[in-house]
């Protein structure tokens, strides 16, 4: 066991790095319960089972790392840290997180990947100033309405998730650069996705998509687009229309044919149609004179078809 005693009386450090001790650290809650200076705490891969209340008197605290532990909650007394802009509990074994966690305005990164959530609480819409939260690989079947009150944020990660719908008020999020939901359990998308006009990043992958509708042509600023792996047989003509589309995965979607329009994406880079059921191409394929990546593998290609 480590003793921090020596430690403790350091009371103006504002930088403390104790990761990697694996759970030999002695008297944790003497410990940060007295450097109220700190402004920067990592206690990663320190198998903590728990985080005593007394991390609630770090008010000054702007960058606290608790990944790869064992946690299964938080102390409400985390809501006292409201100078935090950074947080990271990712691949810990939270199941819930406090109300108290939307105290945390001034917030701008919260990880929580690698969790049991099973659902966000409420308050989760009073962190205004996030600008990135990832929540990839945790067991959320549905998102509060309150997500659309975070309007700055620029990157999502949902991935591998279990989500069956996403709320309306999704279309509030008007900042947003980056959408990730691949790996969930969405059949249908809402109407008002189709409204993130700022959007250039969109991975819906893996899915259980059957179809899409034609506002996805909203999306004028989108440069990466993945829909592998959906029930999709036909796209809508205004895909083609994406004309900033830099990388296009269409993997294991069931597509019979490409219309002419594909001509259109000049400046795509990356084009995947993996395992799909192609005879033939079009010969406007030819005007993607930008492609540096063509995936045809897994297909009935017979020969180029003639526009």
């Amino acid at each position: 066991m480590i003793n921090l005693d020596y430690v403790i009386k350091l009371e103006g450090l504002k930088d403390l790095d104790l990761s990697r001790n694996y759970g030999k650290i002695f008297k944790l809650e003497n410990l940060i319960g007295k450097l109220i200076n700190l402004e920067t705490l990592n206690l990663s891969y320190n198998n903590l089972q728990s985080i005593p209340k007394e991390l609630g008197n770090l008010i000054n605290l702007k960058t606290l790392n608790l990944s790869d532990n064992a946690l299964e909650s938080l102390p409400n007394e985390i809501g006292n840290l409201i100078n935090l802009k950074t947080v990271d509990f990712h691949q810990n074994k939270l199941n819930s997180l406090p109300n108290e966690i939307g105290n945390l305005i001034n917030l701008k990164t919260l990880n929580l990947k690698e969790n049991y959530l099973n659902s966000l609480p409420n308050e989760i819409g009073n962190l205004i100033n996030l600008e990135e939260l990832n929540l990839k690989q945790n067991n959320l079947n549905s998102l509060p309405n309150e997500i659309g009150n975070l309007i700055n944020l620029k990157t999502v990660d949902f991935r591998q998730n279990k989500l069956n719908s996403l709320p309306n008020e999704i279309e509030n999020l008007i900042n947003l650069k980056t959408l990730d939901l691949n790996g969930n359990k969405l059949n249908s998308l809402p109407n008002e996705i189709w409204n993130l006009i700022n959007l250039e990043s969109l991975y819906l992958s893996y899915n259980r998509l059957e179809s899409l509708p034609n506002e996805i042509g909203n999306l004028i600023n989108l440069k990466t687009l993945h829909l592998n792996e959906n029930n999709l047989n036909s796209l809508p003509n205004e895909i083609w229309n994406l004309i900033n589309l830099e990388s296009l995965y269409l993997s294991y979607t069931r597509l019979e044919s490409l219309p002419n329009e594909i001509g259109n994406l000049i400046n795509l880079k990356t084009l995947n149609l993996r395992q799909n059921k192609l005879n033939s191409l079009p010969n406007v394929i030819k005007n993607l004179i930008n492609l540096e990546s063509l995936e045809l593998s897994y297909n009935n290609l017979i020969k180029f078809r003639k526009s």
